[in-house]
């Protein structure tokens, strides 16, 4: 399976809650509850908060106190309600769509999701410190609120809500098998299209994600995945200047910048300087896949 099942994501979160071993606890969870495989009741809470605001699913907190198996309890985790304007949850603001959203959520409802979505890849070469590009990942969009907007219908027409939190998903892919010769990533790319619109899909999450790709040793390709609504072409390639940047600081152990820039709906707000903020533009042409070495 190229992308990890929900069950699968679940049991990450429960892993990282817990403090154990990601490889290890599926074999566990099968048959044990999750108090016997070292969750309590602070655990319990910070997986389910996680797995709604990460995942877009709610996880029943009795059960996952209660004597049935990890695995079992997590299996039965349902889409989590998306509460719009008159019925937000704590910590989303509720805004009108920017004009070139609100072009974007047509184009999909005319055409699709694939024909709203992009990709834009770097090729990383050299050791991965997955857990450093979790940290940038979650640096970039504790910054720019456009990463942090998710999509939701009501009586009144698509709304914006901007997530309080809401790191973006890292999703790693099988490796891509190839021959002598074979372009290993246009490989990838072409498997990536093919599931591209599902990865920004998910109910209450905003429409984004990334995924790795591993493509021999040492090398990886990372591909960030995204609605026309949430960036365009230069926004993008913004993204890629500070996510490497903070990646580079994570896994040299440096303090990330986490402090929230301006929004789009600051009074005053200016463009962003060569080199600053990224900002979060209108869609408009869209890039071809491209892998840029870094």
């Amino acid at each position: 399976m190229l992308t990890p099942t929900p069950l699968e994501e679940l049991l990450d979160l429960a892993a990282d809650v817990i403090g154990g071993d990601r490889r290890v606890l599926p074999a566990g969870a099968a048959g044990s509850p999750f108090i016997t495989l070292g969750g309590g009741l602070g655990q319990a809470v910070r997986l389910q908060a996680r797995a709604e605001r990460q995942l877009g699913l709610a996880v029943d907190l009795a059960q996952l106190l209660g004597p049935a198996p990890l695995a079992d309890v997590l299996a039965r985790a349902r889409p989590a309600p998306v509460r719009a304007a008159g019925g937000v949850e704590r910590g989303a603001a509720v805004r009108a769509l920017l004009p070139g959203q609100s072009a974007a959520l047509a184009a999909e409802r005319e055409a699709g999701a694939g024909a709203v979505t992009r990709i834009l890849s770097a090729e990383l070469s050299g050791p991965l410190d997955t857990d450093a590009l979790r940290r940038a990942l979650a640096a970039l969009s504790a910054r720019h609120e456009g990463l942090r907007t998710a999509f939701a219908a009501t009586a009144r027409g698509p709304v914006r809500r901007v997530l309080a939190v809401c790191p973006p998903s890292l999703v790693t892919l099988e490796a891509v098998a190839g021959g002598p010769g074979e372009d290993l990533v246009a490989a990838a790319h072409a498997r990536l299209a093919v599931r591209a619109g599902r990865l920004v899909t998910r109910p209450g999450l905003p429409p984004l994600a990334f995924a790795l790709t591993p493509l021999a040793t040492g090398r990886h390709l990372l591909s960030f995945v995204h609605h026309d609504a949430v960036a365009d072409s230069r926004s993008a390639a913004l993204v890629w200047q500070e996510l490497l940047a903070d990646y580079d600081r994570a896994v040299r152990r440096r303090p990330l910048d986490r402090a929230p820039r301006p929004g789009p709906d600051t009074p005053g707000r200016g463009g962003a300087a060569p080199g600053g903020p990224v900002r979060m533009l209108p869609p408009g042409a869209a890039p071809h896949p491209e892998h840029p070495q870094r």
